[in-house]
C-alpha cells in the first residue's frame, strides 16, 4: 500500500503555522545536537593519541560533523539519500552515531519491507561502530569521560545505549509510518465519500431530468400536437387566404418546435450526451426568423452583418439565435406594433455583437411626462432576460438591457469561443 507523502514541502506548507514552526525548531534543534556530538566524537579522543594519521583522521570527522548535521535538514524530502550519506560519513570518520539515527525514521515511514530491512541492518552497523570506537577509546579517550582518570563505561552499558538508540530510530519511523497509513486510508475514505456523493447527485439530477422529460412529453408536446392538428384544420376548412396564410404558418411553427422537443426530451433522457443535441441554426435560421416576426405584422428593420455565421461553433450559434429569438419574442409580447431593430454583426474568431431594440409603447399618454421613464422596465416575470443573460454569460460574455430614448434595447457579446 503506498504512503501519502506526509512530510513533502508541498503538504508541509498547507500546515497550520504552528506546525511549521515546531517542524523547523525540531529540525534547528536536531541540527545542533548531532552537530555538538559529531565534534566531540571526533575532537575529545584525539588527546589519547600522538599519532599525527589518527590525529588528522579526527580533524576531518572535526571538519565533517558540521556539514554531516546540516544534510537532517533534507531528511524529508530526500530520507534515503541523506540516510546513506550520514551512515557512509560515520562509517568512514569518527563522528556520532546521532546523524543516521535520526534520518533513518524518515526512510521507514515511507520504505517498503524490503527497505526496512536494508535500513535497518545498516543503522545497526552505523550505530554499533562509533560506539565501539568511543568504548575502545577507554578511559583516556572516551567521550562519556569528563576528567582524566575516571571510570569509563563498560561494554553492557554502551550496547543497551546502541540498542536504546536504534529501537527508538525504529519506533519513530513506525509511528511516522502509520501516521502515513492512517492518512492514506482517510484520504481514500474521503475520496470514494465524495465520488458517492457526486453519483448520488448525478442519479438525482437524472431523475429530475426523466421527469421533466416525461412532462414535458405528457404536456408540452402534447399541446403542441394539438395546436398542429387544429391549424391544419383550419388550413384545410378556411377559404380566407390571411386566415390559411396564418394557420399554414403555425402548423410549421408547432411541427418544428415539436421536433426541437423530441430532441431536446432524447438529450435530457440520455445521460451519456453533453448537454442539448439540437440542430445547429445557421444564416438561413436566422434570416427565416426575422422573416416570421416581420410575418405577425410588425415592422422589422434588420441588418444581419454574419458573412462568418454559418461557420460559427455550434454553442455560439444556439446562444446567438436563442438570443435574438427571445429577444424577439419579447418585443412582440411587450411591445406589440412597435418598429423593431435587429443587429447581429460576426467578427470570425473574435466575436459575436447582437442588438435587438423596439419602441417602448407607454401603458397611458401620461407615461411619457413620467420622471422615471429612463427606468422604465417591460412587464413580466424577467425570466427571458435573465435566460438570455445567462446564455451570454456561459459562454463569456454578457447582456444588458435598458431603456435608452423611449427604445428597450437588449444588447450581448459572445466571444468567438470552440467549446
Amino acid at each position: 500500500m503506498s504512503i501519502p507523502d506526509l512530510q513533502n514541502p508541498s503538504r508541509a506548507a498547507q500546515l497550520p503555522w504552528w506546525r511549521r514552526l515546531l517542524s523547523a525548531l525540531g529540525t534547528a534543534a536536531a541540527v545542533v545536537v548531532v552537530g555538538f556530538f559529531g565534534i566531540a566524537f571526533a575532537v575529545l579522543p584525539i588527546n589519547f593519541s600522538s599519532a599525527s594519521s589518527v590525529t588528522l583522521w579526527h580533524t576531518l570527522g572535526f571538519l565533517a560533523a558540521l556539514p554531516c548535521a546540516i544534510l537532517l535538514i533534507w531528511r524529508r524530502s530526500a530520507p534515503t539519500a541523506v540516510f546513506l550519506l550520514t551512515s557512509a560519513l560515520t562509517v568512514l570518520l569518527p563522528l556520532s552515531p546521532l546523524a543516521p539515527a535520526v534520518a533513518l525514521p524518515w526512510v521507514l515511514a515511507r520504505g517498503s519491507r524490503n527497505t526496512w530491512i536494508w535500513a535497518i541492518v545498516l543503522a545497526t552497523v552505523t550505530i554499533s561502530l562509533p560506539l565501539w570506537r568511543d568504548w575502545h577509546y577507554g578511559v583516556n579517550g572516551s567521550v562519556w569521560i569528563t576528567e582524566p582518570g575516571d571510570v569509563a563505561l563498560d561494554g553492557p552499558t554502551y550496547l543497551i545505549g546502541g540498542i536504546a538508540i536504534l529501537l527508538v530510530s525504529i519506533a519513530v519511523g513506525g509511528a511516522r509510518r502509520w501516521a502515513g497509513l492512517a492518512a492514506g486510508a482517510q484520504l481514500a475514505a474521503n475520496q470514494v465519500s465524495a465520488e458517492a456523493v457526486q453519483l448520488r447527485g448525478e442519479l438525482s439530477r437524472q431523475d429530475e431530468r426523466e421527469l421533466i422529460a416525461r412532462e414535458m412529453h405528457d404536456t408540452v408536446a402534447n399541446h403542441l400536437s394539438l395546436a398542429s392538428l387544429h391549424a391544419g384544420v383550419l388550413e384545410v376548412t378556411s377559404t380566407d387566404e390571411q386566415v390559411l396564410a396564418n394557420a399554414r404558418a403555425i402548423r410549421e411553427q408547432a411541427h418544428r418546435a415539436t421536433d426541437e422537443m423530441r430532441v431536446l426530451i432524447s438529450s435530457l433522457r440520455d445521460s451519456t450526451q453533453d448537454g442539448y443535441q439540437g440542430g445547429v441554426p445557421t444564416f438561413a435560421d436566422l434570416r427565416a426568423l426575422v422573416e416570421q416576426t416581420r410575418q405577425t405584422g410588425v415592422k422589422v428593420n434588420a441588418e444581419i452583418a454574419a458573412p462568418g455565421l454559418n461557420e460559427l461553433p455550434p454553442a455560439l450559434a444556439r446562444a446567438t439565435y436563442r438570443i435574438v429569438q427571445e429577444a424577439l419574442t419579447n418585443a412582440l409580447k411587450h411591445a406589440r406594433g412597435s418598429g423593431i431593430g435587429v443587429l447581429v454583426a460576426v467578427q470570425p474568431e473574435v466575436r459575436v455583437d447582437i442588438a435587438v431594440s423596439n419602441w417602448i409603447v407607454p401603458r397611458a399618454p401620461t407615461d411619457y411626462a413620467d420622471p422615471n421613464w429612463k427606468d422604465w422596465t417591460p412587464p413580466g416575470t424577467g425570466t427571458g432576460l435573465l435566460g438570455m443573460r445567462e446564455r451570454a454569460e456561459s459562454l463569456g460574455g454578457g447582456l444588458s438591457a435598458a431603456a435608452n430614448n423611449n427604445r428597450w434595447e437588449v444588447r450581448a457579446w459572445l466571444p468567438w469561443t470552440r467549446a
